[in-house]
């Protein structure tokens, strides 16, 4: 019997994880426990492993795509076995998640299938995107600035029976007074639903009669959020499944067709409400967060109107259209890295009291035994660094002064027996730190190599999650850019401390009671004041720059 190869987990905050590359084809064997793909989750790269031997019998997974926890990747069994041609387990609880909205079906007539339940959902992002084309308002009975709300729920196409003509449409392309009707009165009779088109894209029909069709969950969440019934987007994955970039796709299509057209008409795809908010979304994706709170109409509608008018009135202010304010700006989604990123600073900003100290140290010694070491090195990529020297001192510092090697965790203060030294490391789209495990205990060349092997395997995306895992202190150089002297880290939690380096400088300074120059670089110091307190800290700079000052002796294991 074929089994499924499901995404695992990959560190204890990760929800989804980004297919990176495939390294089996449909029709070859997997042995057990070989790598099948390649997969990304935030800041790591991990190899997703087959649990059993078998024929890859399917792809269910597309490269570029983000799938959940659980959620299936492909199919492996033995040659010629059937593959189950209904949705995954995943995939049902996506489904399911995305028709949250059912009840709000119930209770108002005239929503139908995919529409209904992406208006309960996702109210709130449906109006500012429909907002964010609107301009002023839609013509009626209803004030100007409520013309993103009127939009964002006309804009479920043919969902809103008693709409003249398409509000979305109109106050998508007209950009003032468009040409729509009041929504109407609660209690009035609605009009039938509207019947569904025919799929183009790959699905089924269940034991019910209703037709399914095959997507992934975030090409039904974003589909969802766009007011796009799915089963017009024609997808291109794996068996005719709908991915993101094809409901993406689709949606630039529609809002090129519409970005064409004065009003929009009743009854077509392009001229549809659909139309209004996939304009909407592809100028404007960014105020879409201000209305994904909105849960669905009733008490939140307020929230609604806020949010769709707020939009309006920006767009209203650029002109008739919203494309040439969105062209000024280019959008990036708060996601993966950047999000773990900028969760885990703000949770360090907020709930822990950091301070900070300031001081400069003599490295003209380290540069001389820096260049003494490097002399004769046959290879110039294994030669030393500035960096290696401070790292192996700051090791021998903590050493010293063991309770700046520590972490708070579980309501405790975890002073640790050895070194483990996270050094950040700058990646094009953001921040990583790997750690060079019991730093202490290693010599300057094996800091080195170690160190370097990291900083590779991070800049190549290969870095894995136990890399980052146990790390007690962390280093971080800003100095190879010269343009930092000091600056206040941010401490990694649960860690207790964090050194900043700043750049190097010829500076005068007293030199045996003269004015001389010296080259000086300059060290910045965040500690948690709930574990350490400000002597502490001040005589561990005390030690560190002793080190810096007579590094030779530093590394034979003298103190300062």
């Amino acid at each position: 019997m074929a089994f499924e190869l499901v995404m695992p987990r990959f560190g204890m905050t990760m929800k989804t994880a980004k297919v990176i590359q495939w390294l089996k084809e449909e029709g070859e064997f997997v042995e057990k426990d070989e790598t099948v793909l390649v997969a990304e989750n935030e800041k790591f790269t991990n190899d997703v492993q087959s649990l059993g031997a078998g024929i890859l019998l399917r792809k269910v997974a597309r490269e570029g795509e983000e799938y959940a926890i659980g959620e299936v990747l492909a199919y492996l069994g033995e040659a010629g076995e059937a593959v189950p041609p209904a949705q995954t387990g995943g995939e049902a609880a996506a489904a399911a998640g995305a028709g949250g909205g059912a009840g709000s079906a119930g209770s108002e007539p005239g929503f139908a299938g995919s529409a209904g339940a992406g208006l309960a959902s996702s109210a709130g992002d449906a109006a500012v995107a429909a907002g964010s084309a609107g301009g002023t308002g839609v013509a009626g009975s209803e004030p100007a600035g409520s013309a993103g709300l009127t939009a964002g729920f006309a804009g479920f196409a043919g969902t809103r029976p008693g709409f003249a003509g398409d509000a979305a449409g109109a106050a998508g392309s007209a950009g003032g007074a468009g040409a729509g009707a009041p929504i109407p009165a609660a209690g009035a009779s609605p009009g039938p639903a509207p019947a569904r088109e025919t799929a183009p894209g790959a699905g089924w029909t269940d034991a019910g009669g209703r037709s399914r069709v095959i997507a992934s969950p975030l090409a039904k969440k974003l589909a969802s959020q766009l007011g796009i019934d799915i089963s017009r987007v024609q997808g291109r994955g794996a068996g005719g499944r709908v991915e993101k970039a094809d409901v993406e796709e689709y949606a630039k299509t529609v809002a090129a067709s519409a970005a064409g057209r004065p009003g929009g008409g009743a009854g077509t795809e392009t001229g549809g409400g659909q139309a209004g908010i996939a304009a909407g979304y592809a100028a404007g994706q960014a105020t879409r967060a201000a209305g994904q709170t909105v849960a669905g109409r009733g008490a939140d509608q307020a929230a609604g109107y806020d949010a769709g008018s707020a939009a309006g009135r920006d767009t209203a202010d650029a002109g008739s259209a919203s494309l040439p304010v969105a062209a000024a700006y280019t959008s990036v989604h708060y996601t993966g890295m950047r999000k773990a990123i900028g969760g885990n600073m703000s949770q360090a900003w907020t709930n822990i009291p950091m301070v900070t100290h300031h001081v400069t140290a003599d490295v003209g010694e380290l540069l001389e035994l820096r260049e003494k070491l490097n002399a004769d090195a046959a290879d110039k990529a294994g030669r030393i660094s500035v960096n290696d020297l401070l790292m192996k001192l700051t090791a021998a510092a903590l050493v010293q002064t063991p309770v700046m090697n520590a972490t708070f965790e579980s309501g405790e203060i975890r002073v640790y027996k050895h070194v483990n030294l996270g050094m950040a490391t700058a990646l094009e789209n953001g921040l990583i730190v790997p750690v060079i495990g019991r730093a202490e205990e290693k010599n300057l060349f094996e800091i080195g190599r170690e160190a370097r092997a990291l900083g590779a395997k991070a800049r190549s995306g290969r870095l894995t999650y136990d890399d980052t895992l146990n790390g007690t202190f962390t280093v971080t150089n800003l100095g190879g850019y010269g343009s930092v002297d000091y600056f206040t880290p941010i401490i990694n939690p649960p860690q207790a401390a964090i050194l900043g380096v700043g750049r190097i400088r010829e500076t005068v300074t007293p030199v045996n009671g003269e004015p001389g120059i010296r080259p000086m670089i300059a060290l910045s110091l965040t500690y948690d004041h709930r574990i350490i307190d400000g002597a502490v800290a001040a005589e561990f700079m005390k030690i560190l720059t002793g080190f810096i000052d007579r590094p030779f002796r530093a590394l034979m294991g003298e103190k300062p």
